[in-house]
Parts: structure tokens; sequence; C-alpha cells
């Protein structure tokens, strides 16, 4: 992610940066199903703060392609994951607009 992403976003700077691990699967991942839609709501100190978004998987704004996201777990499910079911594609990635694709 690029340094100013949070903040080209947001339209504030961040509180404070964290490292955290990741976890990384182990074995294989157990398809839930495509994603179709996300809602969520950014925290302080965003501009946005309370403010209720909500992504149709494959909207890019000007248009509307397949969904290119699946929802899964792991072996265990313990951990939920988004991969692209087309890991070449451009679609879907993140900018200061938001989720694109």
């Amino acid at each position: 992610m690029k340094k100013n992403l949070y903040e080209d976003f947001h339209g504030a700077r961040p509180i404070r940066e964290r490292m955290v691990d990741l976890p990384e699967p182990k074995g294989k991942l157990i398809k839930i199903g495509k994603l179709v839609r996300l809602e969520y709501e950014p925290d302080y100190p965003s501009q946005y703060q309370g403010t209720r978004f909500y992504h149709n998987s494959g909207d890019t704004g000007t248009k509307k392609l397949k969904t290119n996201l699946i929802l899964c777990t792991d072996e265990e499910g313990k951990n939920l994951f988004l991969i692209k079911a087309n890991p070449k594609a451009k679609h879907p990635y993140f900018s200061e607009r938001g989720i694109i694709g």
C-alpha cells in the first residue's frame, strides 16, 4: 500500500500505526462463496467517521464487472480471507476512491 493511501482516502492522517502479523493460510482454503457486497464504516480520525459505505463487487464507478472476489476460510475456520478469483486480473484494487471493481 502506498504511504499516503490512508490520508488520500480518509482525508486525515492516521493517529497511530502498528505492525501486525497477518495469518498466512496453511493448506487448503475453503470457498464460502463469491463476495457480492461489502459494507464498512471508517473510524476516527477519518473525515468519513460513522458514515456507512457499501461496495457492490465489480463496480468500478463507470461500469459493472463480474465479481472477482471470493470469500473463503482456512481449514480450521479460524480466519476469513478475501481473494481474487483470477489473481492476474486488475480488479479489484483499492485507491483514494475506495474499492474499485
